[in-house]
């Protein structure tokens, strides 16, 4: 037997650090399972509420959104049909910074562990550093600051474009790494290596295996076996090889031959009367 219990009137859910809402809910006792239907809400702080009590609640870290969701509170399971849209605003980064923005069909995750699965396709936004990045699908850990996915992605950050077969990000390093199949084009320049890892704070790069580089200027090709360097305009980028040999080609524009000297012409006779 199921004993069920029917919540309507704007539902609340609340722990330490989260909130959900929902227009209406229903609580399946034996199952420890709570169904959250008509637009349900998640917010999430970064500190916990019990600070609030005395002074006013401030805006919640992150916000998620979707059609429907279950959740189990004893183990913090929850599942979300989509569209799944989750809105963030870093911590300090005040109002006046546009949020970051993630958009899936799914979700899956634990709101005790605080990771989740967003399932594709997924489009992370963030107006504010002008990143786009497109997966199939996107794992995050909220605790860690850490995304990552197993499959193949494509991202843009300005006019710097990454892609690769995965990656991972630790937002508190500020870098990310591409373990295979690693690619980044910048006006003038591509990239090719088996990973690489880059640091959008201070734009630092390092690729290793089997890598192409190819610049624009003068049709440059360089092949070696790691590169380090800094994206920034007018930076040096230095491929080096195990054995000190890196290969090299360069297209030079052909010359055109020097014009012959014209002949001297003859001095005209003299007008003899």
């Amino acid at each position: 037997m199921c004993i069920r219990d029917s919540i309507d009137l704007q539902p609340e859910v609340l722990d330490r650090q989260s909130r959900i809402t929902a227009r209406q809910a229903r609580f399946l006792f034996n199952e420890g399972r709570l169904e959250l239907r008509g637009s349900p809400r998640l917010q999430r702080w970064s500190k916990s509420l019990d600070a609030f009590k005395e002074n006013p609640r401030p805006d919640p870290e992150i916000v998620v959104t979707a059609s429907s969701a279950d959740w189990e509170p004893q183990s913090g399971r929850l599942v979300a049909k989509g569209p799944v849209v989750a809105v963030r605003r870093p911590p300090g980064s005040g109002k006046k910074r546009p949020p970051q923005t993630l958009k899936a069909s799914a979700l899956k995750g634990n709101t005790l562990k605080q990771d989740y699965l967003l399932l594709g396709p997924v489009g992370l936004y963030d107006p504010a550093e002008k990143v786009n990045v497109q997966a199939n699908r996107l794992s995050i850990d909220i605790r860690e600051g850490r995304l990552s996915t197993d499959q193949p992605f494509r991202g843009r950050r300005d006019t710097l474009q990454v892609r690769g077969d995965s990656f991972r990000v630790d937002n508190s390093r500020q870098t990310v790494w591409i373990p295979q199949g690693c690619r980044i084009d910048r006006p003038g320049e591509n990239l090719r290596a088996g990973s690489c890892s880059w640091n959008w704070k201070t734009d630092a790069v390092t690729a290793q295996g089997g890598l192409e580089l190819r610049r624009s200027t003068n049709g440059q090709l360089t092949r070696g076996e790691r590169l380090e360097g800094v994206l920034g305009k007018g930076a040096q980028l230095e491929v080096t090889s195990p054995g000190g040999r890196v290969f090299s080609q360069f297209r030079v524009p052909g010359r055109s031959a020097p014009a012959r000297p014209s002949p001297p012409r003859p001095k005209p006779e003299p007008i003899r009367l």
